[in-house]
């Protein structure tokens, strides 16, 4: 499974291709810009719970393990030229997801930088 950043695609949606899966979240039109993905293998897919597609910047994925269920989530940060009014939304969509983990998660992150 790999998380991809800046598609660039238009719309949201999950395609199904020959040995992967595709879950994608994007903006639904106008200028192509943003956009994440996981790319999933097929072999995962009976394990496949959810997909969260929240904004262009931000998706979530749920896979069901043996114990528990892993969540994956997929964000692409502002930049620092954003206004602050952007930043407070994308933040507050950001802790919302975080909020709706259930309380046994545990958080830890891999920064792509």
């Amino acid at each position: 499974m790999i998380a991809v950043q800046e598609t660039n695609w238009i719309s949201s949606e999950i395609i199904d291709m020959n040995s992967h899966i595709i879950f994608k979240r994007s903006k639904p039109s106008g200028y192509k810009e943003f956009g994440v993905a996981f790319k999933v293998s097929k072999q995962l897919k009976p394990h496949f719970i959810d997909f969260k597609h929240i904004n262009e910047r931000l998706c979530a994925i749920i896979i069901g393990a043996h114990f528990f269920n892993l969540w994956l989530i997929n964000v692409h940060a502002l930049t620092e030229i954003k206004e602050d009014a952007v930043k407070d939304e994308f933040y507050a969509r950001l802790e919302a997801l975080f909020d709706s983990l259930p309380d046994a998660y545990t958080i830890n992150q891999i920064n792509h930088g």
